[in-house]
């Protein structure tokens, strides 16, 4: 077997960003490279905030529902063979979104988007987990490389797209939001072929799912409630952020570049917070995040809410950059956070099962978020008050996580 030849104890940072590549497509394409498709669809449509929402809201109740599936499938498969599958399936299924412009039809495409994400997902954080116990003292960054990987998506999307939609109005396509998605599933099918030879030359665990759990998830109830409040707030910011900012006037190429900011952020986020990540076994990590989350976005909210109707000065242009900057360097490890509290606290016969704990609740929470802002903004006749409450739901959350003490007196 090819997967042979590859040693992930000689290549693991190698192995970690080919690992990466599935949260790239899972997350960075398949999830969030929506927010950039919004504002066309939005216009072309015409929908409502909360209609823009609920597609959103549709992946990841899809997602909630394939971490369901993810169980089942890793009891029955390889962890690798069924991120591959999922990485396979997340990339066509986003090539069927430009053959459509029903509403009904979208919403099942991103439904079954989040199903075919999550075992990409979940598997490259069993992945990325198993690889970094063979990699003890660099357990932290791999695993933040990993959860990194979702910037390269945020980055190649933020090119893509801006550049399908200019290809798609020299052409005269009607509907120029459509080729994007193309193009997206084109990428996504060569980051599956790349990421496959390292997936496979994983180690598997032949004892993860044949003993019994001897820890139950109400010692970290603290946790996995701070980690939904993160999935609820989080997701208003990366769904509507871009729109907010078309929506004060801000020129569509500063737009771009703000996302692309935002995902290189991601993408270095894994040494800023690979020593906290590795020190702390407990909620402090994702307390701090979250929090720093919840300031992130506050500031285009304020921003806009100032700018009352005229365009951004350029100190409020400079913060909303600042607070993508932030944002970006902080979300994915929040996630990461939980795969190393897992790795901490847990055995490895236990990784699964945790992590498919924090996963489902973490899709459950952003299975209302993006329809609670789309709703707001509607109300209010603007996204920024939604942000607003975005904020306000991470700081809840960060307070939860603080209470979360390490287990077993680690």
């Amino acid at each position: 077997m090819l997967s042979d030849n590859f040693n992930v104890l000689k290549w693991p940072i190698l192995t970690a960003m080919a690992i990466a590549l599935g949260a790239a497509l899972a997350l960075g394409l398949a999830r969030f490279a929506y927010t950039l498709f919004l504002p066309w669809m939005v216009e072309d449509l015409a929908w409502s905030y909360t209609l823009a929402g609920s597609m959103n809201m549709a992946n990841a109740a899809g997602y909630f529902f394939g971490t369901l599936l993810t169980v089942w499938l890793f009891k029955h498969y390889r962890v690798a063979h069924a991120l591959l599958i999922g990485a396979i399936a997340a990339s066509i299924l986003m090539g069927l979104s430009a053959l459509t412009t029903g509403t009904a039809s979208l919403l099942l495409l991103r439904g079954l988007s989040g199903i075919a994400s999550a075992p990409v997902f979940i598997g490259g954080g069993v992945l990325v987990a198993r690889l970094g116990s063979l990699h003890p003292t660099r357990s932290g960054l791999l695993i933040g490389i990993y959860y990194g990987g979702c910037g390269l998506g945020i980055v190649l999307s933020s090119w893509l797209v801006p550049l399908s939609v200019q290809w798609a109005q020299a052409h005269a396509v009607v509907h120029v939001w459509q080729p994007g998605w193309w193009w997206l599933a084109l990428v996504g099918l060569l980051l599956t072929g790349l990421m496959a030879v390292p997936c496979l030359s994983i180690p598997s665990d032949s004892n993860s799912l044949s003993q019994r759990s001897d820890s139950s998830a109400s010692q970290y109830l603290p946790l996995i409630a701070g980690y939904g409040f993160f999935g609820m707030g989080y997701i208003g910011y990366m769904t509507f952020v871009v729109a907010l900012l078309k929506s004060t006037g801000m020129d569509p190429q500063t737009v771009n570049l703000f996302y692309a900011v935002l995902g290189v952020s991601v993408m270095v986020s894994a040494r800023l917070w690979a020593t906290m990540l590795d020190k702390y076994r407990g909620g402090e990590t994702m307390a701090l995040l979250n929090f720093l989350l919840a300031v992130s976005c506050l500031i285009p909210a304020v921003a806009a809410i100032s700018s009352s109707g005229n365009s951004l000065g350029s100190f409020a242009v400079m913060a909303v950059f600042a607070s993508g900057i932030v944002f970006g360097g902080c979300f994915l490890s929040a996630v990461a956070s939980t795969t190393v509290f897992i790795k901490h606290n847990l055995p490895s016969n236990q990784w699964i099962a945790g992590i498919t704990v924090f996963t489902s609740i973490f899709g459950a929470g952003q299975v209302f978020g993006p329809v609670m802002v789309g709703w707001i903004a509607d109300q209010s006749n603007g996204l920024a008050w939604g942000l607003v409450l975005s904020s306000a739901v991470l700081l809840l959350g960060s307070l939860f996580a603080y209470r979360q003490k390490p287990l077993h007196g680690n």
